[in-house]
């Protein structure tokens, strides 16, 4: 999955840059064809804030031109982006929810 990085006042290693290219792919791999552009954004906090120093933001623009801003906060790039990323993910599960409709073929009555 293509996404654009931006980071700001922090240093990642490479390790870090593994785990997040492993877990969007994972995470979001079944959503591929409905996003059109993914951009992380990482940045540290101020000196001044001691539990929340990292803060990640997701942006998703899908196909349909909807997009899905993300932002969450964290001790550590690794907290941020998992929390960040499953609130994408569902994010994208409830739009698709509330505007895909029932699908094809599926029963509306239960069976008995």
């Amino acid at each position: 999955m293509n996404y654009t990085l931006d980071v700001t006042n922090l240093r990642l290693k490479e390790s870090e840059h593994e785990m997040i290219e492993t877990r969007l792919g994972l995470s979001l791999s079944r959503f591929a064809s409905l996003i059109a552009q993914s951009n992380i954004a990482f940045s540290a906090g101020s000196a001044d804030m001691k539990q929340s120093a990292i803060h990640c933001e997701i942006t998703l623009k899908l196909q349909s031109g909807y997009k899905i801003d993300i932002r969450d906060d964290a001790k550590s790039v690794e907290l941020a982006f998992t929390q960040a990323l499953q609130r994408s993910k569902r994010s994208i599960e409830r739009h698709l929810r509330h505007h895909r409709g029932p699908r094809l073929g599926s029963s509306m009555t239960t069976r008995t």
